[in-house]
């Protein structure tokens, strides 16, 4: 390598040259894993005393997902709203908001009382 791009380039003179443009990744252990005796949920190994952590893992996923559609109507009814100054029609964008944030204050409810009444079963 010519001496001009060895000092230009911030990298280990043992790695390839454009090695600082790839990403490290590093493999993730299973995404579900409890600290439950015999349960593997990658190998789908499972016992009775799995489901209730595997329950809540679902119920997790589940409510994230309404975070992101949340946030996806959100985004549209701000679009609506600004797009609507030119239009004439903002009153789309807004009741779009307004029922977006209505439906995640309820989702946020609901999963504050199935964590409730989850951790009392299974405390």
């Amino acid at each position: 390598m010519p001496w001009w791009i060895a000092d230009m380039l911030p990298i280990q003179q043992d790695r390839p040259v454009l090695s600082f443009l790839v990403p490290t990744v590093f493999a993730q252990e299973g995404i579900i894993s409890s600290g439950v005796p015999g349960c593997d949920f990658v190998s789908g190994t499972m016992t009775a005393a799995c489901i209730p952590s595997f329950v809540g893992h679902v119920i997790q996923f589940l409510f994230g997902f309404t975070g992101v559609l949340c946030l996806f109507n959100i985004m549209i009814g701000g679009y609506q709203v600004a797009i609507g100054g030119a239009t004439g029609d903002k009153e789309k964008g807004k009741q779009r908001i307004t029922w977006t944030v209505i439906g995640l204050i309820m989702s946020l409810a609901a999963y504050l009382i199935l964590d409730f009444i989850l951790s009392a079963l299974f405390a």
